[in-house]
């Protein structure tokens, strides 16, 4: 199905409680990494009421879709990180006695952590031991338990899971275009 890009820029600024509970380590690194591929995206096109079948159809030019800084490796980061926070949710729910740092470490090793370098991965679970509790969670969206945190969840995985999948379609079918994994 098309992909639709406002969904997808708006689920991503929409977990930005999520990093701050972390501390401001972690929602730096979160306002770098997320909220700057959702910027990067929107100033290069996206979201403007765009659907594309192909994520090369959206309204992004990348004279190289391979540099760095280009609009598909925002793409590209931005779907990991979502499908990363994805991940963890899922955990969280599934596991009602996991802590929150067991499942973002699973959720990170899933998604995540064969893109990064061996002291990337190093550095990125010394940043996860430092995530929040459960309440600590539950309190940054403004609730007092769990259980009134996973509906939003619960939606938020409903909402975000069809435009992941997708971009991760594309990028299966396009393999020239993923961030290559270090050797």
């Amino acid at each position: 199905g098309p992909v639709e890009a406002e969904p997808l820029l708006r689920a991503a600024a929409a977990l930005m409680p999520a990093f701050r509970a972390y501390g401001p380590v972690i929602n730096a690194a979160a306002v770098k990494d997320l909220i700057g591929n959702e910027k990067k995206l929107r100033n290069l096109g996206a979201g403007r009421g765009a659907h594309a079948r192909d994520i090369r159809s959206l309204p992004l030019v990348d004279e190289d879709p391979t540099l760095p800084d280009s609009a598909t490796r925002a793409l590209f980061w931005l779907n990991r990180i979502l499908l990363q926070i994805a991940a963890t949710f899922e955990s969280l729910v599934a596991d009602r006695d996991g802590t929150v740092v067991a499942c973002a470490t699973r959720a990170y090793e899933r998604t995540m952590s064969t893109y990064n370098t061996p002291p990337q991965r190093a550095f990125a679970k010394m940043l996860l031991r430092v995530v929040p509790d459960r309440a600590g969670l539950v309190a940054c969206y403004g609730f007092e338990r769990f259980d009134d945190l996973e509906p939003v969840c619960q939606h938020w995985l409903k909402a975000a899971r069809p435009v992941c999948e997708s971009i991760s379609r594309f990028f299966d079918t396009h393999p020239e275009l993923k961030t290559p994994r270090p050797r």
